[in-house]
């Protein structure tokens, strides 16, 4: 009998903890997003994702519904193709500096377009997640 209240007591710690932790884990990702979308100014800067990875890495992640982290998984996907995006253009834009060729600012400039309209297309994303009832939870 004192084997299965001493299990009883231990998984109603764990559910705690969990509900506790996932409240935690919830702030944290709501905060890198907000900053997320405040770097998303029109100058290409890198997001963070250091919270989305490290939930990843220490398998916290597991505390977010099947829903909420096939939703975010996404949504983070596309945080991570734009960081590769701005990237790229930063390098063009070093070779640009360097080289003054005329078909290297060509192709900067419409690098710099795409990146920009795909940064209209995140802040959207980023802001429809935030305004999700995922998080209210």
């Amino acid at each position: 009998m004192g084997i299965v209240i001493g299990f009883s007591l231990d998984r109603l710690y764990s559910l705690y903890a969990d509900k506790k932790n996932r409240r935690k884990l919830k702030g944290n990702l709501v905060n890198e997003l907000k900053s997320c979308q405040q770097l998303l100014k029109g100058l290409g800067n890198l997001l963070p994702t250091t919270m989305w990875n490290s939930a990843i890495s220490s398998g916290d992640i597991r505390l977010l519904s099947y829903t909420d982290r096939s939703n975010l998984s996404s949504l983070y996907f596309e945080i991570d193709n734009f960081n590769y995006e701005a990237k790229r253009v930063r390098d063009v834009a070093v070779m640009v500096n360097t080289t003054h060729s005329n078909d290297a600012i060509s192709y900067w400039k419409g690098l710099t377009v795409d990146m920009m309209n795909n940064e209209l297309l995140l802040k959207e994303k980023i802001t429809k997640v935030l305004e999700s009832k995922m998080w209210v939870r």
